[in-house]
């Protein structure tokens, strides 16, 4: 093999190992591991800029090579799993869904009171006194707003505090409390 046919591979290996640096560091954006392997991806890269300035200081290819291979493996070290941000955040959904898993309702001084059910598997259903019927999901996000994508209407509520949540216009639902009704006479 002569030198150009070995040069010619050469950068085609280094352009392979940037763009690999390079799709690493855009997986697991933001974060250290996505700065090492952008740091990795220049030291590789095959720029006649970047060979001069390599020369000049008089680090050797083979060396580069060897810089950015543990810059490489520091990175997938240091990549976390998750996101301690994305886990705080799943963790506080969880807390806010199982506040909200009940039946909320506008109340009685409604003509048409409606009634929100929250299911534990991420599921809602609407129902009026005035025949209105919906189903469909909802999500949780910043821990402070439900997003209801339903079949007929798609809602957002702000969540208030543990009794009480508010519709976009500003009306609040709080828990429907369920009583017994029953007449003292049937039990005899």
């Amino acid at each position: 093999m002569n030198k150009e046919t070995a040069g010619k591979i050469r950068m085609i290996v280094q352009w392979v190992l940037v763009a690999l640096c390079v799709l690493c560091a855009f997986g697991w954006m933001p974060s250290l591991s996505s700065v090492l392997f952008l740091l990795a991806a220049l030291i590789l890269l095959p720029i006649k800029k970047f060979e001069e300035v390599f020369e000049k200081i008089k680090i050797k290819f083979v060396i580069r090579i060897v810089a950015a291979f543990i810059i490489f493996i520091i990175a997938c070290c240091v990549t976390p799993e998750e996101a301690p941000s994305t886990a705080a955040k799943k963790e506080a959904a969880a807390d806010v869904k199982a506040q909200i898993i009940d039946t909320w309702h506008y109340g009685d001084d409604r003509a048409i009171d409606f009634y929100y059910t929250f299911n534990e598997d991420g599921t809602f259903h609407l129902t009026s006194d005035g025949g209105t019927y919906d189903e469909g999901t909802y999500e949780i996000v910043e821990g402070k707003t439900i997003k209801t994508t339903g079949q007929f209407y798609n809602n957002t509520f702000t969540i208030k505090n543990a009794d009480k949540i508010v519709d976009e216009k500003g009306e609040a639902l709080k828990r429907f409390v369920r009583e017994d009704y029953y007449d003292d006479d049937d039990n005899e």
